[in-house]
């Protein structure tokens, strides 16, 4: 979650291991061998993709 609300706390899950860490995002870059630098411009591209979808409705 903290990755996305703002408290600029990357580690902590509010209580809720279902909100996004900053370990979640260093474990998907890992498993594609790129950096935590990387994994962070693909997200930002991808979202900016995913906002474009007509068949999907993302905010």
């Amino acid at each position: 979650m903290c990755l996305t609300c703002g408290c600029l706390s990357p580690h902590d899950t509010h209580g809720n291991p279902d909100y996004l860490t900053i370990e979640h995002l260093e474990k998907s870059a890992k498993l594609e061998n790129m950096s935590l630098d990387e994994a962070v411009q693909n997200l930002i591209r991808t979202v900016e993709v995913a906002k474009q979808e007509t068949e999907h409705q993302h905010r």
